[in-house]
């Protein structure tokens, strides 16, 4: 069984996604939430500021977890992010941006990163309150 995070960085009432390469191995050209697989003797929280530091040179603090989502290969554990710092490079997507519930309903994304996004917006709408 893999073990897989990924990360949900707000801003606002909007999500950070990035789409993947066209050349990637699994999932080419969809969108998906930053993060990747959990190496050995890493906690969930490592594993999640590694791959958004290699990912997009961003420093990130994971703050709340999302329920897992699995099946028979995988298990995905899902934070809530807040940015510490960096400015996002493309390097192994071809694009990312700020999207709010009505766009990320329309997007391409990896079926996992669909569910998790959906329990954000369903279920955790405490997080996208926008600041007065």
């Amino acid at each position: 069984m893999i073990k897989v995070v990924c990360g949900i960085l707000i801003h606002n009432d909007t999500i950070l996604v990035g789409k993947r390469l066209n050349d990637s191995k699994m999932f080419p050209n969809k969108w998906e939430f930053p993060g990747g697989k959990i190496e050995l003797n890493e906690t969930p929280f490592q594993a999640l500021k590694r791959e958004w530091k290699e990912e997009l040179e961003i420093d990130v603090h994971p703050f709340h977890q999302l329920r897992d989502i699995s099946n028979d290969d995988m298990i995905l554990s899902t934070f809530t992010l807040r940015l510490l710092g960096g400015k996002a490079k493309l390097n192994v997507h071809s694009e990312v941006k700020f999207v709010d519930k009505a766009e990320f309903r329309k997007m391409d994304m990896i079926p996992s990163n669909r569910i998790v996004g959906n329990i954000l917006f369903n279920s955790y709408s405490i997080f996208l309150k926008k600041e007065k």
